[in-house]
């Protein structure tokens, strides 16, 4: 059973290309209205841009008061200095990444957390991709059915389950 909200707003551009922030603003407020317990900052979808117009985009989308997650994926590479730019205001919660690179947002988070702009809060960071394969995977190993990983990943091929195999033992015999 789900609880809360899931709001998925399509990103409003005006005429000239440009974010329209107002209906920007207005989507997030509809947002807290509905009880949402926060907002998911996506990146523009197929276009890139340099990371200064990225640190644009996400202080165009910061509206109201729900602590909002700033999505690292595909089109949207923010390097260290943007992420730690984009991440003072005290609602950026966190990073979640969808790159599957670990070092980045691993670094992201360091830097953020040492930002005295941010106060060293507890700035958090999540990896979608390589933990989807290698989780589902394990679990399946244990018994249970848990469908396969989602496009574009593919799910292990046999011989590659080897080593999760030869960890899981390890940490059986621990037990």
């Amino acid at each position: 059973m789900l609880k809360g909200v899931l709001f998925f707003p399509v990103t409003p551009f005006t005429e000239d290309g440009s974010v329209d922030t107002a209906k920007l603003s207005a989507h997030a407020r509809a947002a807290e209205e509905a009880r949402a317990g926060g907002l998911s900052l996506m990146p523009p979808y197929l276009v890139t841009g340099p990371p200064a117009g990225l640190v644009a985009h996400g202080r165009e989308a910061i509206a109201g008061s729900l602590p909002v997650i700033l999505c690292r994926r595909g089109t949207a590479r923010f390097d260290v200095p943007a992420a730690v730019e984009v991440a003072r205001p005290p609602r950026m919660a966190g990073l979640k990444d969808g790159t599957g690179d670990l070092d980045p947002p691993a670094r992201t988070v360091t830097a953020v957390r040492a930002d005295p702009a941010t106060g060293g809060r507890g700035f958090q960071s999540s990896d979608g991709m390589p933990t989807a394969e290698g989780t589902k995977a394990a679990v399946r190993l244990r018994g249970l059915d848990v469908g396969g990983v989602r496009p574009p990943l593919t799910d292990p091929a046999p011989g590659h389950l080897a080593e999760p195999e030869e960890i899981i033992a390890r940490g059986e015999a621990i037990r």
